[in-house]
């Protein structure tokens, strides 16, 4: 059996630290398993953030949003950095895990500090991928108050 933590190979020993200092009971949205149709599961991935959110208040808005240009920038790196798309945080094992098309890419933004702790308390930084229009982009955050 292979166990995932937040996308990336873990120890049982590792899953246990990561969810020591609070209770922890599993269900849908905090653990995927992959059966390998013999019903024995092969895989287990934990999630220590949720896969969406809600959109976040203004305040945490501000201040906390690069906007970068979605010409220059390469999808590729999304193999090795958090991001969300279309408001869907992708994670090995545990979601999607799509990364885009370059030529699909319509806005590209890096959460900061405060907004990117929000989606991930373990990071200071989380790439905000769109490929749909904004009013399908699902709990949008309000970038105009940037």
């Amino acid at each position: 059996m292979t166990l995932f933590l937040d996308g990336k190979r873990a120890t049982p020993r590792e899953i246990n630290e990561a969810f020591k200092n609070y209770p922890y009971l599993l269900n849908e949205n905090q653990e995927k398993r992959n059966w390998n149709g013999s019903w024995l599961c092969k895989e287990i991935a934990y999630l220590t953030f949720p896969l969406y959110r809600d959109a976040p208040a203004v305040a945490l808005v501000k201040g906390n949003v690069q906007m970068i240009d979605a010409k220059s920038f390469d999808p590729a790196r999304l193999k090795n950095e958090p991001y969300l798309l279309d408001g869907f945080r992708q994670v090995y094992g545990a979601s999607s895990n799509l990364i885009p098309e370059k030529q699909d890419v319509k806005k590209v933004m890096l959460l900061k500090g405060p907004l990117a702790k929000y989606y991930d308390p373990s990071l200071d930084e989380i790439w905000w991928i769109e490929t749909r229009p904004v009013n399908e982009v699902f709990e949008r955050p309000d970038f105009t108050a940037r």
